[in-house]
């Protein structure tokens, strides 16, 4: 299946604010699958469009692959009036399992469609929002679903940021549960920077509460916890984030999350992951 890891039409971004979520290059920790905030915020209020894109070699969400441990790759496009309120578009390249044995069947693309209200206060910065996420073209089964977010962030100095997150979504991946996922990060930089290069390391952890599916099996979907931690670098608006992704799942733990019936075959995807992404942010009003 990695072969087709591009077999999307499009550029696919999801999860671009992974590496440029806020105007500290170094809040690469994920907090929602795709967050809309993209490059720096507007100037003075009005009328900006953020703009992004990335390569990596796994895209990896909440622990597990997305694209079968190869490569991804992505762009995503947000629209922001005053400072504030914004909308969204981001996609991502993904390599699903083919099979009817899998609940989830080989989409051409992720998409994700978001909206919501970002503000600030002091030393806090807060953002608030729904995404629709979107898998065209899948075969046996249709995984779209929607969450609600909510994300806070405190300066503790100029270098370091410490952020918390809540995700819902009333039927997770259609699979007929419900899903919450509750995140903490911190993310630090270097307070001086040598020719517009700086360096940051970053980290989260993350825990997943899901539910029994709606099947005449009753078969189990596990909660689980997610971690990762990296370094990178940025130079003006380009970053490299080299991360370690893992979680606590069990083969089989894994085979639940992507798999309503049990069937076997993906069990390694939940694993130790090392990922490389280099992106680059930016927007109209630079």
């Amino acid at each position: 299946m990695r072969g087709s890891i591009f077999k999307t039409s499009i550029i696919a971004a999801g999860a671009l604010a992974l590496m440029a979520g806020s105007s500290l290059a170094a809040d690469v920790p994920v907090v929602t699958k795709a967050p809309p905030a993209v490059g720096k915020a507007p100037v003075g209020g009005g009328f900006v469009v953020e703009y992004g894109g990335w390569v990596a070699s796994d895209y990896v969400f909440r622990g597990a692959t997305q694209s079968n441990g190869g490569p991804s790759a992505g762009a995503s496009f947000t629209a922001v009036w005053g400072n504030t309120f914004y909308l969204g578009i981001a996609g991502a390249a993904v390599d699903w399992p083919t099979t009817a044995a899998y609940a989830l069947s080989d989409p051409s693309a992720e998409i994700d469609l978001v909206g919501g209200l970002r503000f600030s206060s002091g030393k806090w910065s807060f953002d608030v929002g729904a995404i629709y996420y979107y898998y065209p073209k899948e075969v046996f089964f249709q995984s779209d679903f929607w969450e609600v977010y909510g994300i806070a962030k405190y300066a503790l100095t100029d270098q370091l940021v410490l952020g918390a997150s809540i995700n819902h979504s009333p039927d997770y991946l259609n699979y007929g549960i419900e899903g919450t996922t509750g995140a903490l990060s911190f993310a630090w930089t270097t307070p001086t920077s040598y020719k517009d290069l700086s360096f940051f390391i970053s980290g989260d952890i993350g825990r997943v509460w899901l539910g029994e599916v709606s099947n005449p099996a009753g078969f189990f979907v596990p909660d689980y916890t997610y971690w990762s931690a990296g370094l990178g670098w940025t130079w003006k608006n380009i970053t490299l984030d080299l991360r370690y992704h893992d979680t606590d799942l069990s083969g089989a733990g894994c085979q639940g999350i992507w798999n309503a019936i049990g069937s076997t075959g993906i069990s390694g995807w939940c694993g130790e992951a090392y990922v490389a992404k280099l992106s680059f942010a930016g927007s109209t009003a630079d």
